[in-house]
């Protein structure tokens, strides 16, 4: 796993993507490398409609579809991911951002290149990234 790309990533043949896209370059790099599969730890279980950490005065902000329940999703196609969950979420710093789940810009990267899927697991839960990397169903998954 790989959160960061040197400025000078040209270099290795990687364009250079914006400096704060972590997710970004890791779709880039590993698929310069000929992964097919990314595991991203996040901080929580797996992909869910709308962020679950969201406090419930935030859920005004949110479309119509996304203010019940957050509902775990096992997988969801990365052409269908705007449509599936709601992308406002929360950074560390507890400001909303439209970046939830994975970078926007990671996504048609994601789409382009010869990866097959993005797993997100827990990264607060040890064992759910070595399950995942041992290819043990763990967490949920993002498809082309």
């Amino acid at each position: 796993m790989f959160s960061y790309l040197p400025e000078d990533s040209i270099e290795i043949g990687i364009p250079t993507p914006p400096y704060n896209a972590s997710d970004a370059h890791t779709v880039m790099f590993a698929d310069r490398l000929g992964a097919r599969k990314i595991i991203f730890a996040k901080n929580t279980d797996g992909i869910y409609t709308r962020d679950p950490k969201l406090p419930r005065n935030f859920l005004d902000h949110l479309r119509e579809q996304f203010r019940g329940r957050p509902q775990f999703l096992d997988f969801v196609y990365a052409q269908n991911i705007e449509a599936q969950i709601e992308r406002i979420g929360l950074n560390q710093r507890q400001q909303p951002t439209p970046e939830h789940l994975i970078e926007t810009a990671a996504i048609p990267l994601f789409i382009q290149s010869s990866l097959y899927t993005i797993q997100v697991v827990n990264g607060t839960k040890p064992n759910t990234l070595v399950d995942a990397m041992n290819g043990i169903k763990a967490g949920s998954y993002i498809l082309k």
